[in-house]
């Protein structure tokens, strides 16, 4: 009876080791044939996407009000766009006394009840505004980008020059 039971356990296992070994040489075979082919085309396409950027960069009148700040064109989203600014507070107390004394209105927003400054709600405020209260907003303003509206491709492009060790 074991031993019934045992030689079919053993087909079964040698009948899936076969085909997991079929499965791993069709695989091995695919990325054989296709990552060289992936790589090749993910590379053309950031050198195409890093000459639309040039562009933009080279044009930034073709982007300023009353105009659109970007463009769509073949799939491809252009343009500027806000950089994420970063809050720098020196002298947390200070920007809480300082706030309090200038912006009264806003101090419910600007400070948190544990008395810390609210960075997200100073980074809304104007330059002028931040440097009554002591805080200067480092690295705002546009940057130019250009991204491929398709994410799925994109992340496809960028995942293969990752993986080929190319700059995405």
């Amino acid at each position: 009876m074991f031993e019934k039971l045992a030689k079919e356990a053993e087909s079964r296992s040698a009948d899936l080791m076969e085909k997991v070994d079929r499965f791993n040489k069709a695989h091995l075979k695919l990325l054989v044939h296709y990552v060289p082919m992936l790589t090749k085309a993910s590379k053309k396409m950031a050198a195409a996407e890093e000459a639309l950027l040039d562009e933009v960069e080279a044009h930034p009148e073709m982007f300023e009000k009353p105009n659109n700040k970007s463009r769509k064109l073949f799939n491809w989203r252009f343009g500027f766009q806000k950089k994420k600014g970063k809050v720098e507070i020196k002298d947390e107390d200070k920007t809480i006394k300082l706030i309090k004394k200038h912006l009264p209105e806003l101090a419910s927003q600007l400070i948190s009840t544990k008395e810390v400054v609210s960075k997200d709600a100073v980074a809304k405020l104007t330059v002028q505004e931040a440097k009554k209260i002591s805080v200067n907003v480092v690295e705002d303003g546009d940057v130019p980008f250009a991204k491929l509206v398709d994410t799925e491709a994109a992340k496809l492009a960028k995942q293969v020059l990752k993986d080929t060790g190319a700059a995405a």
